[in-house]
């Protein structure tokens, strides 16, 4: 969830219990179909008549109930005032998410930092186009279905984001990623977002 002063957007919102009704979306962004990041039950509990939302536009058609708007990677678009790029997102050599499924990642602009989701993909080449562009990376390094840690720090290297962030880690101790990824890139922070809140 990104809060500013007036506006809130989620990013594929899993498992919202029902006081998150207090908390209403204003966007959305939705990565892929896969339950635990395409969660109607959850969407139902912080969407609204007024809430936007974007998605792959493989996935449009699940998502009509919600109004979501599709987009294919490199499309550029904006979210309840916020600019946002697509970013192809998928497992080169694995099964789970296939690069002909045109799932995404996002790089979302708040109130000036770029704030990339990389949706649930391992390094990828496209990432060599991100270098510059992106302040804040959200990495799923939890392996298995994603990129492991050896593919994070890659990916840390090419986009050189200001801070990092572990997510989708399955059985994975953010702590481990952290004191890699600070040891080999010392101008990258790694937040641990299990722990606190990030303030930027």
């Amino acid at each position: 969830m990104l809060e500013t002063a007036n506006k809130r957007v989620y990013i594929d919102p899993y498992k919202l219990t029902p006081e998150f009704k207090e908390k209403p979306a204003d966007g959305v962004l939705i990565t892929h179909e896969h339950g635990d990041h395409f969660d109607a039950d959850s969407l139902e509990i912080i969407v609204n008549p007024k809430t936007e939302l974007i998605c792959p536009v493989t996935c449009a058609g699940p998502m009509t109930q919600f109004g979501a708007k599709g987009l294919k990677p490199w499309d550029k678009s904006t979210l309840c005032g916020f600019n946002v790029e697509a970013v192809p997102s998928y497992n080169p050599n694995k099964k789970f998410h296939p690069k002909a499924n045109e799932w995404l990642g996002y790089i979302i602009t708040v109130e000036g930092h770029h704030i990339f989701h990389t949706g649930d993909a391992d390094f990828i080449p496209e990432y060599n186009q991100l270098k510059g562009k992106v302040d804040v990376a959200l990495l799923p390094v939890g392996d298995n279905y994603t990129m492991d840690f050896k593919d994070g720090l890659k990916t840390v290297a090419t986009i050189k984001p200001k801070i990092a962030i572990p997510m989708h880690l399955w059985s994975k101790d953010p702590q481990d990623f952290k004191q890699q990824c600070e040891q080999a890139y010392p101008e990258t922070r790694v937040e641990d977002l299990s722990l606190k809140s990030l303030d930027l």
